[in-house]
């Protein structure tokens, strides 16, 4: 089974997480600057096999777009092109980065690590993959 790759982009920097390879797990992978995402997500392609790219899609509290959305739209369409095999989906990412900040807080993290915001963005990618599993389907356990 191949891996599903989660985004959340940043203006500056963009949180990347995965599955494992059977798709049980999500887990945070790094945290890059966000200009080097295109590079990034082909050298991973190459080197694990990817079935779905989820991105998390921002939205104001009233479901309309931000100021970020149409760059999110642009990664995804952009993404789509190179790899027409794969699934590119869009999944919102309200409040992701709140909870990934709540997590970090409860799980014994040194208050130094509470401030990291490479730590915060790549857990928070973690959670856009699971809130795509759970809503798909394929995380029905949850």
């Amino acid at each position: 089974m191949a891996r599903v790759l989660g985004i959340d982009y940043g203006l500056k920097k963009t949180g990347l997480a995965a599955t494992d390879s059977l798709q049980i797990i999500a887990s945070g992978i790094e945290t890059i600057d966000s200009k080097n995402v295109i590079e990034y997500v082909k050298k991973y392609m190459q080197e694990q096999e990817v079935e779905t790219i989820v991105i998390g899609e921002p939205k104001h509290k009233d479901g309309n777009p931000t100021f970020l959305t149409p760059k999110v739209h642009e990664l995804a369409q952009k993404l789509q092109q190179l790899y027409p095999n794969v699934k590119v989906v869009l999944q919102d990412e309200m409040y992701s980065s709140l909870q990934a900040k709540h997590i970090i807080q409860n799980y014994g993290y040194k208050k130094q690590e509470q401030k990291n915001r490479k730590l915060v963005d790549k857990i928070a990618a973690a959670l856009i993959i699971e809130e795509y599993m759970k809503t798909s389907g394929k995380w029905d356990w949850i």
